[in-house]
Formats: C-alpha cells, structure tokens, sequence
C-alpha cells in the first residue's frame, strides 16, 4: 500500500532527527528522483520506489510470503547514495514454493510480468537463475 511520502519523510524527522544518516538519505533520494512514492510492505517496511528506475535497478531481494501460499517475490532496486531506491511496484510474485517437495514452481508468465514493468534484462537473468537453481522436484520424485 502506497503511503504519503511528505508524512513518511516528517516521521522520519521528528523520530530519528534531521541530522540522522536515514532521514538525510530519504530526503536527498526525494530530491533526486521526482517520481518517488512510499510503499508500506506487508512486512511493516516502508519502501522508497519510483518507476524512473525500473530499467535500471542491478540486484533484488528475494523472499517467501508465507501467509500468501508461499508466494515467491522478487523486490529489484539500485543503490543511490546509500539508499535502495526500489522500482515501482517494487514486489513482484514470480512464484511460489513447491508444496509437494522441495524448489520453487515459477508462474507461467512471471518474464512477461517483468518485462511489461520494464525491469532491466539483468535481474530478469537473476531471477532466471534463481528459479533454475531451484527447480520444482516432488516428494515422489525423489530416491529412497
């Protein structure tokens, strides 16, 4: 959910102080990127993104969303002067865990999903990897 960028940076402010390295990086990130909104994640984590970097950002996160069946989710940013500025949106569900064994079963269309959102072709490759790496393998499927 999208949240008030103006109210995020003032809270920053008034709990951690005008001179506190986050405040100083979220302002100075504000600044630098006209586009820039804050996303409040399902894990209480307020993320700074902006669309203007979607073909640009270099590295992700990768998590699991356990109360979403698992769900697989990437979250690409870039570094910007200390600061990760994430792409907007910045999670996308790529996949989500093998219930019935071990790995991770991609969505059919998780590289169409990205690349209408205008990821960079590099974690487009990243998340190749980390989905062939951790390919679906059944219970059944393993030797005994």
């Amino acid at each position: 959910m999208y949240v008030d960028l103006t109210i995020h940076l003032a809270d920053l402010k008034k709990k951690l102080g005008a001179d506190s390295l986050s405040f100083k990086q979220a302002s100075q990130a504000f600044r630098d990127h006209p586009n820039l909104r804050a996303y409040l994640d399902h894990l209480g984590v307020i993320r700074l993104c902006t669309v203007d970097v979607n073909s640009f950002v270099d590295t992700m996160d990768i998590t699991h969303r356990t109360e979403e069946g698992g769900s697989l989710e990437i979250m690409p940013f870039i570094h910007d002067k200390g600061i990760r500025v994430y792409a907007d949106p910045p999670i996308y569900i790529v996949g989500h865990r093998n219930f019935k064994g071990f790995g991770e079963v991609p969505l059919h269309d998780w590289k169409e999903l990205l690349l209408d959102a205008g990821i960079s072709p590099e974690v487009i490759e990243k998340v190749k990897w980390y989905l062939a790496k951790h390919q679906p393998i059944d219970y059944d499927q393993v030797p005994e």
